[in-house]
Parts: structure tokens; C-alpha cells; sequence
């Protein structure tokens, strides 16, 4: 029969741990709801359209090159407005 003799103390973390880790949690929080808020101006505005338009227009010919210059043209415009 095996018995366990050392129990292992359970640490309690630091008041700055603590402390960092709440403010990552509101700041995961806060970025998911700015995210969440542009795509909605994106598509209130008609923003998203333009940029698929632009992508149309540049003449790739294949439609997997298409998706791709649609999201990088995506990617340029949240990087800009952020």
C-alpha cells in the first residue's frame, strides 16, 4: 500500500500577479470589443464592400489570391484605424 506523506503547499499569488493578471483579463476584454466595434462600422458603413470591390478589381485570377488581397486589404485598413 502506497501512502503520501508530503503534501505539496499550495501557493497563493502576489498582490501584483493578481493585480497583472485582472488587468490582462480587462484588456483581452477591451480588445475583443474594439474588434467586435470595427467590424460593425465596417459593415455599417460599407466599408467591407469597398475593399471587396477592391480586391475584385485587381485582376487575380485565381479566387483563393482574391480572398487573400481581400484580407490583407482587411488587415491594412484595421491596422491603420487601431
Amino acid at each position: 500500500m502506497i501512502t503520501v506523506t508530503d503534501s505539496t503547499p499550495i501557493s497563493v499569488d502576489s498582490p501584483e500577479s493578481r493585480s497583472y493578471n485582472r488587468v490582462k483579463r480587462w484588456l483581452g476584454v477591451a480588445d475583443f470589443g474594439l474588434g467586435l466595434l470595427l467590424l460593425v462600422v465596417l459593415l455599417a458603413t460599407g466599408w467591407s464592400g469597398t475593399l471587396r470591390d477592391l480586391a475584385l478589381q485587381a485582376h487575380v485570377g485565381s479566387l483563393e489570391l482574391r480572398g487573400a488581397l481581400l484580407n490583407s486589404n482587411f488587415q491594412l485598413v484595421t491596422g491603420l484605424l487601431e
